[in-house]
């Protein structure tokens, strides 16, 4: 049974960088579509993290587009 590549796991929290998530988000997809069987075991820990990883890029993505909202406003 192939596990998800952990050997260099990302710890990540609310104050982690775009690119950090966006690692932790294609490590898991790429550990998910190259398993030959699903490890439940840490699946639950692999959605977690995840969704985590995810939140923080939608956090920064909605932070660049408010940014460039306020930048633009009024000059179109």
């Amino acid at each position: 049974m192939n596990k998800p590549n952990n050997t260099n796991p990302i710890l990540i929290d609310e104050n982690s960088s775009f690119k950090d998530a966006y690692e932790v988000l294609q490590r898991n997809a790429n550990a998910l579509e190259q398993s030959s069987e699903l490890d439940i075991d840490n699946l639950i820990t692999t959605v977690e993290e995840s969704i985590n990883a995810y939140k923080i890029c939608q956090k920064r993505i909605h932070a660049v587009d408010l940014a460039l909202k306020n930048a633009f406003d009024g000059e179109i």
